[in-house]
């Protein structure tokens, strides 16, 4: 690693991250969704942002932190997840967590570490999620049982460069 910058502001983190491609760095990594929502949702030419973002075009960004994009392009390349439903609002939650049928798991589109995820097993639990929600829309999937995995995988220009897989030892 030839530089490390920790941007504490996104308008700074943007800013840096386009003056490190500017000059010629053979590889920039962006470490963290919401410096990867920054970048995406900037007003930076898809050129550069193509530079930031793993990704390699501009019609394949819609995932990018965002848990509704992502369903949308798992579900559409045939790659199983659990069911889940997009509500746009309280009554269309309150109906999507009846056809879902509990537990499920609420959470806020963009959003990271776990910030904004609501777990619910009954309609009390619902209730109570509601005053936690400002945003709309929201993803909900039913939760499913099963040990819990992080995959992790680094391309560069379509090549895997290295691939990570952990499970948790204890949380809080």
């Amino acid at each position: 690693m030839r530089d490390y910058f920790l941007a504490k502001k996104n308008d700074l983190l943007v800013k840096t991250a386009l003056e490190k491609i500017r000059r010629n760095y053979t590889l920039v990594v962006v470490g963290d969704d919401p410096a990867l929502g920054a970048i995406s949702n900037s007003n930076l030419p898809d050129e550069e942002k193509l530079k930031l973002l793993p990704v390699l075009s501009s019609k394949n960004m819609g995932h990018i932190y965002s848990k509704i994009g992502l369903s949308r392009v798992l579900d559409k390349n045939g790659i199983r997840t659990p069911d889940y439903r997009i509500a746009h609002n309280e009554q269309e939650l309150k109906n999507s967590a009846r056809l879902l049928g509990y537990p499920i798991l609420i959470k806020i589109d963009s959003s990271s570490g776990g910030v904004g995820v609501f777990e619910c097993f009954n309609n009390s639990d619902l209730e109570n999620s509601l005053d936690k929600l400002h945003t709309y829309p929201v993803l909900m999937q039913k939760k499913i049982k099963g040990h819990e995995v992080s995959m992790e995988a680094f391309y560069q220009k379509g090549e895997l460069i290295h691939f990570s897989y952990s499970t948790p030892e204890k949380s809080k």
